[in-house]
């Protein structure tokens, strides 16, 4: 059984949870947070900190080149406005994580 990961949920009302949670935690001032999500070991091939292939994407299809589009530069999915674009991995940004409380 090979694990995947839903880095989202296609319900809507737990995406825009998601959506105000990050707002109120990270602020609102129209930056990028890291989802945890990357293509470092296999280019396209989106996984999650565990290696977990990714179920749910949201590129931005909307953008002049659609994402994802660095190649070998860009491995880190980073979360804007909703969508996700694929931005370098050395570059600042809050994150968003989420873990289990045992």
């Amino acid at each position: 059984m090979s694990m995947v990961t839903y880095v989202a949920s296609h319900v809507h009302g737990h995406n825009r949870q998601l959506a105000d949670y990050v707002r109120r935690s990270a602020g609102d001032d129209g930056g990028k947070i890291w989802l945890g999500v990357n293509d470092m070991v296999t280019e396209g091939r989106w996984v999650d900190q565990t290696g977990a292939g990714v179920a749910y994407q949201n590129w931005d299809s909307d953008l002049r080149s659609p994402q994802p589009d660095g190649g070998a530069a860009q491995n880190c999915a980073a979360l804007s406005g909703g969508k996700w674009s694929d931005e370098n991995c050395r570059d600042d940004k809050p994150s968003v994580c989420q873990f289990n409380i045992v």
